[in-house]
């Protein structure tokens, strides 16, 4: 799909599989498949895959995958779900849609790539062609979405930077599509009487909101990371902020503040904002510095920049302080802080954080034009 004319090597192209104009069904067994994926397996024995409950199957390796994705995977991945309930569901045999077993295989397929057990190596490709396949025959849906970007982490891991790029812009394009920067009251899925995964009304709610906020971080990360542009302009997010991890567990109404692309200190009177939410706003000023630092470098003329830089210099330097400042004691940087968060399983996200605030801050003093600085400078 990349190789079209047009297009160099390095073009990321979104996936264009989804939504289709008539979507093939996918519990007919004479659907017209085309040749095999990747050398793997053919359309069919995918097909057919795509429609068996691994859990019926393989409930120890199951069992074991998801034990791997929410205790090594990186949270800005597994934070979509709430940890108790989602476990539950996948280890049932209750009835699942064809959206669901789409999702089900992707984690699998990830957990593999973090698991520590040798066996279980060998099972990643399968899983992550079924999820492939399922995902290039799916309309949109949150299972759509969530599974786009889980394969986008999944082909990051394995150093496939194209097909990361691509996954995570077509997850992008999934997740504007169902307004997923809305808050759930404001789309249609505010009509809703069931839920996914079983969850409540207020689980699916947050689940939803996640959904988007780990798609705005792979993205930020995914982007800039490389040299190119992020997709989503933090100016379009209305939504509120994560709550903390056991009001999401417990699946309760929080309403939390709404993200503030400006950045102003969160505040944090009732103790139910948790560790993404500072990471979310850290990441925002980074987007905003390394976007700075791009159409700098892109434009053949200082004139246009002489007089803006140094307001949005002083303004990112003022933010940075600002969400530095107001951290709570938990999540500042220290020894002890380091020690508790990794004793939790929680290191990544805090090592995180602060690994993005410091880079921020070194990218904001290192790419400054010459015409910027005074003969003191």
């Amino acid at each position: 799909k990349r190789q079209r004319t047009g297009y160099n090597d390095f073009t990321p192209v979104a996936s264009e599989a989804s939504p289709r104009p008539s979507v093939l069904d996918p519990t007919s067994p004479t659907a017209p498949w085309a040749e095999p994926v990747n050398g793997i397996a053919n359309q069919s024995s995918l097909l057919q895959e795509w429609q068996t409950n691994p859990f019926g199957t393989h409930p120890m390796l199951v069992a074991d995958l998801i034990s791997v994705f929410f205790k090594h995977v990186p949270e800005t991945a597994y934070c979509m779900f709430p940890e108790g309930p989602f476990k539950a569901w996948v280890l049932s045999v209750s009835e699942k849609s064809a959206d669901d077993m789409m999702l089900v295989y992707t984690i699998l397929a990830l957990g593999t790539v973090f698991s520590l057990k040798s066996e279980h190596k060998s099972f990643g490709a399968r899983f992550a062609a079924v999820s492939r396949f399922a995902c290039d025959n799916s309309r949109f849906s949150l299972q759509l979405v969530q599974s786009r970007v889980l394969l986008a982490l999944y082909y990051f891991a394995n150093n496939n930077a194209e097909d990361a790029w691509d996954f995570c812009g077509a997850a992008l394009r999934a997740a504007s599509g169902l307004k997923l920067n809305l808050e759930m009251e404001k789309t249609d899925d505010a009509y809703r009487k069931s839920y996914p995964y079983g969850l409540t009304r207020a689980g699916f709610a947050e689940c939803r909101r996640r959904t988007f906020w780990s798609c705005y971080l792979m993205d930020r990360f995914n982007g800039f990371c490389s040299g190119h542009l992020s997709i989503v302009q933090s100016d379009d997010v209305f939504l509120r902020l994560p709550c903390d991890v056991k009001s999401f567990e417990s699946q309760l109404d929080i309403q939390n503040p709404y993200f503030d692309p400006a950045t102003p200190p969160i505040q944090n009177i009732n103790w139910t904002i948790g560790s993404m939410a500072y990471l979310i706003n850290i990441t925002t000023i980074w987007g905003h510095v390394m976007a700075n630092v791009y159409r700098t470098s892109q434009r053949p003329s200082p004139t246009t920049t002489r007089n803006s830089f140094p307001a949005f210099y002083a303004d990112a330097t003022r933010r940075l302080r600002i969400w530095n400042d107001a951290l709570p004691a938990c999540y500042t940087f220290s020894a002890e802080n380091l020690a508790r968060a990794s004793s939790e399983g929680k290191l990544g996200t805090f090592m995180m954080m602060h690994t993005v605030y410091n880079t921020t801050a070194m990218k904001l003093n290192r790419y400054i034009q010459q015409y910027n600085l005074t003969n003191s400078q």
